[in-house]
This record gives structure tokens, sequence and C-alpha cells, in this order.
């Protein structure tokens, strides 16, 4: 898996720099980051919920598995004014931890992945 974080040359020796300061600096460089997988972490986990967390050293993110049979059940007693039950279980698939800097990379990345998936959806819409 690799990413492409921006990354001042001066700042060559740590690998890092705040992902605040890199939108005020002109003179930044494109770097590859390849990630090792170790065991299975290189297999992919099926994740259809996301909660978001705030702790005292940055952000806790989880992402979990809702049956898709129990969420349609849901959906059925909510269309029918049924009685809602207070609480549905699902699996934890994995809960991860980030400081702030990585929390707003993240976010950067999230959005250019949305908004490139956006894109189609226009040119679509856009009568030729």
């Amino acid at each position: 898996m690799e990413s492409t974080p921006t990354m001042e040359a001066a700042e060559e020796t740590s690998k890092t720099e705040s992902p605040r300061s890199q939108a005020a600096d002109e003179g930044a460089q494109s770097i590859g980051v390849r990630l090792v997988p170790t065991g299975d972490s290189d297999l992919p986990i099926l994740a259809n919920f996301a909660r978001v967390q705030a702790s005292p050293s940055g952000v806790l993110v989880d992402f979990g598995f809702l049956e898709p049979a129990g969420l349609a059940a849901i959906g059925r007693m909510a269309r029918n004014g049924s009685k809602m039950p207070e609480a549905i279980s699902g699996r934890l698939a994995g809960r991860f931890a980030l400081t702030p800097d990585a929390l707003v990379a993240l976010h950067q990345q999230l959005g250019q992945v949305i908004g490139a998936l956006r894109i189609p959806r226009r040119a679509k819409e856009t009568p030729r």
C-alpha cells in the first residue's frame, strides 16, 4: 500500500511533518511511503459501519460490520412504525488510534478520493 504525503526537504531526516504546515509550504515535495505488511495485515477487512471518538491523545476510529439482513429488518421496522431496538450488535473489525496529524492527513486523502468519485457522476449529469 502506498501513499504520497507532502514533506519539506528539511524534514527528510524524520520523514514526518505536520499536515497543518504542509498547506503553507510552497516548496513541498512528494515522497512515496511503502507500508510493508506483517502477518495477514494486507488482507482487506470489510466494514460497513464506522464510529469516531475523541480521546485525550487523538481520535479513535472503530470500523465494524453490521449484518445486512439486520439492517434491512431495522429499515422495515422504521417504515412500519414498529418499536425500534435500543441497540444492535455488530462485529468490531478494527480500532485505530490516530494522532491529530494522522487524522488531518486522513481527512485530506479521503477528501481527494471522494472528490474523484464525484467527478464521473458530474460528467454523466452534464448533457453533451
